[in-house]
């Protein structure tokens, strides 16, 4: 992992330096110069390998779309936008065309507003800023922002949608779903989310648990009518992906499913004040999760593995709220230290043995990207 871990080292550095320079309650309420700097710099060095990769999972896929997009003017008056096929980020890819064919330039805005907006809600919603950019980044978050462009976009601006639903802001967070929808349509999804802000292991849960197994007990009939309706829709999914024979990792299903399961064991010592919607939507998120993971245990890994993933930042700040509650605060550091060993092993599992990350990953250098700049402009 000589590729992955210059990076998982800086932003731990930058992390910790963030939290060490920032005093409130959760990071968020005081800020300092010295916090700022620190905290942008985490986000240029989250961002910036995104920004300048050239292969890993479906980059090659959205280079050579951004090199045959049309120009903006031609996409605007062929009629061929459609709101269920991601408007948003078929403009933004005719916009950037329009002007430059460096790929590069292409994903630098994406990435540096994805690793901002992620890094910022783990700042507002974490206890602990260090250790949830350790599960950010542990659990395979960052790796997934560099596989795909258009799931991550929408992600972030959903994390925007979260705030907005603990606030009770009900008219913005329905905005800002159908804003993320128009960049990936499964963004869609979330409007299920204000479902979610009552406590954990209650009936509710319990019925999005009986959904699953129906759902994994029928597999096949459920998923062709999910065709036949995204089809119906506009929204055309490949019936070769969806019931093909891969299925997702157990060990996979396994992980996600460490904060419902510590939820439900140390219940009594975490719901136990008044209300606590943003507590409640958190965990409730880590839940679906899993639960939608856990239907790709059957087949169409790909998809539900994708799916599920909308909802992990639950996990990564949920977590660390979850593990401060039952213990005394003398032993707060042990517990976090713990927890993140065993998922520092899931990680290096990931990226050593499931696939070996420095095989596909591939980047420019800052030189070159600038040498292609300035080429661009002379030549260009």
């Amino acid at each position: 992992m000589s590729k992955l871990m210059p990076i998982v080292i800086g932003a731990f550095f930058w992390a910790w330096m963030t939290e060490m320079s920032t005093r409130g309650k959760y990071g968020l309420h005081k800020q300092s110069a010295a916090n700022g700097f620190a905290f942008f710099m985490l986000v240029v060095t989250l961002a910036l390998p995104i920004a300048l990769r050239k292969s890993y999972n479906d980059t090659g896929a959205y280079i050579d779309g951004f090199l045959s997009a049309d120009p903006i003017g031609v996409l605007l008056g062929s009629g061929e936008l459609h709101l269920l096929r991601n408007p948003l980020f078929r403009i933004y890819e005719s916009l950037v065309r329009t002007f430059t064919d460096n790929p590069t330039v292409f994903f630098l805005f994406p990435a540096f507003f994805v690793q901002y907006s992620y890094m910022r809600f783990i700042r507002r919603h974490s206890p602990s800023f260090l250790v949830g950019v350790a599960l950010y980044l542990f659990l395979g978050a960052y790796t997934f922002s560099i596989a795909t462009m258009k799931q991550v976009w929408a992600m972030a601006i959903l994390l925007y949608a979260v705030d907005a639903l603990i606030e009770r802001k009900t008219a913005q967070f329905c905005l800002l779903v159908f804003l993320a929808a128009l960049f990936h349509t499964y963004a869609l999804m979330f409007l299920i989310l204000p479902l979610f802000g009552v406590k954990p292991w209650t009936p509710r849960t319990f019925l999005l648990l009986v959904g699953v197994l129906l759902v994994m007990n029928n597999f096949e009939p459920v998923l062709t009518a999910f065709l036949e309706v995204a089809n119906e829709s506009g929204k055309h999914v490949s019936s070769s992906e969806i019931l093909g024979t891969a299925s997702i990792n157990p060990i996979r299903v396994a992980v996600y499913a460490v904060p419902p399961l510590f939820a439900l064991v140390f219940r009594p010592y975490l719901f136990i004040e008044g209300e606590d919607r943003e507590h409640n939507i958190l965990v409730n998120m880590s839940f679906l999760t899993v639960a939608i993971m856990s239907v790709g245990l059957v087949s169409a890994a790909n998809m539900f593995a994708r799916m599920g993933q909308y909802f992990e930042f639950g996990v990564i700040c949920g977590l660390p709220w979850m593990l401060k509650q039952p213990f005394e605060k003398s032993s707060e550091r042990l517990v976090y230290l713990i927890a993140l060993v065993c998922f520092a092993g899931y990680f290096c599992y990931s990226n050593l043995v499931q696939i070996y990350f420095d095989d596909h990953f591939g980047r420019y250098t800052v030189m070159q990207f600038l040498e292609t700049l300035w080429q661009g402009f002379l030549f260009g």
